[in-house]
Parts: structure tokens; C-alpha cells; sequence
């Protein structure tokens, strides 16, 4: 059976498929001072006894410095986290050169901690019914939010779909005729929030929410197809976003605009929520929470 420190070993041989130029566990880790190039760094816990093969965790670190800003660069740092993920998928397992089993399985991997908001892509993606947020939003109702019955989990989201804009507010300005300056303002509107993407795999039940129509059964139970609506169909639903860095953006009432699109030879249902004002009273029509501020265990 292989200790804690070797199953490290083997973790750092993987890293360094990422291509990345510096692959440490911490016992050979140099002192370098200010670190000017990315760097992997494998860190065994302390072993005690009943922890080997299971349960015992070893963390996998990476940083990735960018020189000119001596900043992070995040782009990059999501980029080989998703890497990483791809890499140790599952369980792996298999014998070193002594015949020895070893086996690792990823749990976790640590996402940005970082005070500035960037809102970087897609982590997890969620909506639900809008009755489920009926006062002020809090990290704490958010969470027992995620943790209820009104919130379904968007599985599967089709590359490059996911996306929040806010278009730019219009205002009337008017000149002095005898200046040319502009001397007062108009009424301003303020520009629509959209959040768009496409669900790539989903079933009957979740064309029926998004799109309308009624569900065909074979029997009581057995769903065998869907059927479209005749007319217009409304519907509204609120949206919960996870984003890489971990930012919560929640908008708990929007107007759903779903329709049936071609992505990449498949048809994926494509959806435009626009933001509306809430209909409860003390309800704001978008939040942002820090993933650490809503608990969900």
C-alpha cells in the first residue's frame, strides 16, 4: 500500500501533462523569493493511522503570476483548473513499478479568493419559480433557496452560450441654443438585463417548463414526447448563477424567452431571460453574494 507522500508523487507525475514548467511536491520545493513563472505544488497531509487509501487529502496548488502586473492571472488560473479537473476525473487507479495498487479521486478544487469581482464564466447555473423569493434576498435564504424544491439545476450548459449583458441607458440631453452647451437632461432609461445560454441535453419535463406546451404520457407516468403550445406562451422563472470565481448572481424575477436553436448540428433549447422589477415589495432585481457568505452545509 502506498503512504500519502508517494500517492503525492504520482499526482505531481500527472501535473506535469499540464505543461506547466514548474511541478513541486513540498520537500523539493526551491526558494526562489517572488515566483515569476506558473508553478504546481503538491502538498501531502500528515499521515495517521486508517487514513491511507481513503480520505486523506492532498492538495494540488497553482499559481500562475503574471509578470507584467505581478497580479494573478485569473483567465489563465481557471483555464488549468478546468485542466486539472479533466485530469483527474473520477477515480483513477493502477500499480506502480513494484506491483503496488494506488488510487485518487478528486473532491474539491479551490476556486479564487479574491476581493475583486470579475464574474468569470459558468460554474453552476439554476432557475426557479419566482413565488420561492418573496422578501429582501439574504446569503442565508439564498442557500436555504438552493437547498429547497423550487429550484431545478441546469446540467449542461452548450459551450460559449453563457452570457449577462446589460445594455447601455439611453437619456435625451438638450443644448442652449445660444451656447451650444448642453444644459439639462432628459428622462433616462435605464438598459434591459439579459442573461442567455443554452441548455444542450435536457428532457421532455424541462422543454415543457422552459418552452409551454403539455407533456405527452403513455399511461399515467410514462412521458413519450411534448406537444407545443397554440399561442403565445409567458413565462417567469428566476436564475442563480455560480461563477468560476465564486460570485453568486442571482436574479429572482425575469421574463423567459426560450426557443428551440441549432447549436453545432444538435438542437439545444437557447434561452433569454430579460431582468424584471419583482413583483414583492423589498425585492431588488439583482444580487451578487460571495460564495463563502451562503452556506450550504
Amino acid at each position: 500500500m502506498l503512504t500519502t507522500s508517494e500517492m503525492a508523487g504520482l499526482i505531481c507525475l500527472r501535473c506535469k501533462e499540464l505543461g506547466i514548467p514548474e511541478v513541486y511536491q513540498t520537500d523539493n520545493l526551491p526558494d526562489t523569493g517572488e515566483i515569476a513563472a506558473e508553478r504546481v505544488v503538491v502538498i501531502p497531509k500528515g499521515e495517521s493511522d486508517g487514513t491511507k487509501w481513503r480520505k486523506t487529502p492532498i492538495e494540488v496548488n497553482v499559481l500562475t503570476p503574471n509578470v507584467q502586473t505581478r497580479y494573478l492571472d485569473i483567465p489563465r488560473l481557471i483555464e488549468i483548473e478546468r485542466a486539472v479537473r479533466q485530469l483527474f476525473k473520477g477515480v483513477t487507479c493502477g500499480q506502480d513499478d513494484e506491483g503496488r495498487a494506488w488510487r485518487y479521486h478528486l473532491t474539491a478544487v479551490t476556486r479564487i479568493n479574491s476581493t475583486q469581482l470579475r464574474g468569470i464564466d459558468i460554474l453552476k447555473l439554476w432557475h426557479f419559480d419566482p413565488t420561492a423569493v418573496s422578501a429582501d434576498l439574504t446569503p442565508e435564504a439564498l442557500a436555504t433557496l438552493l437547498k429547497g424544491e423550487k429550484v431545478t439545476e441546469v446540467k449542461n450548459v452548450h459551450q460559449d452560450t453563457w452570457n449577462i449583458e446589460e445594455g447601455e441607458a439611453s437619456q435625451d440631453s438638450y443644448k442652449n441654443q445660444l451656447t451650444g452647451s448642453v444644459y439639462r437632461m432628459g428622462a433616462k432609461t435605464m438598459g434591459d438585463i439579459t442573461i442567455a445560454f443554452t441548455i444542450g441535453q435536457y428532457d421532455y419535463e424541462t422543454k415543457q417548463l422552459l418552452l409551454g406546451g403539455d407533456l405527452i404520457k403513455d399511461g399515467e407516468d410514462n412521458v413519450v414526447g411534448w406537444k407545443r403550445a397554440r399561442g403565445i406562451v409567458e413565462i417567469k422563472r428566476g436564475v442563480i448563477a455560480l461563477t468560476e470565481d465564486g460570485v453568486y448572481i442571482v436574479a429572482p424575477y425575469c421574463n423567459f424567452s426560450a426557443r428551440e436553436q441549432n447549436q453545432d448540428g444538435a438542437i439545444g433549447l437557447g434561452v433569454s431571460a430579460t431582468v424584471l422589477e419583482p413583483l414583492s415589495e423589498g425585492v431588488h432585481p439583482e444580487y451578487w453574494f460571495d460564495e463563502s457568505a451562503v452556506k450550504l452545509s
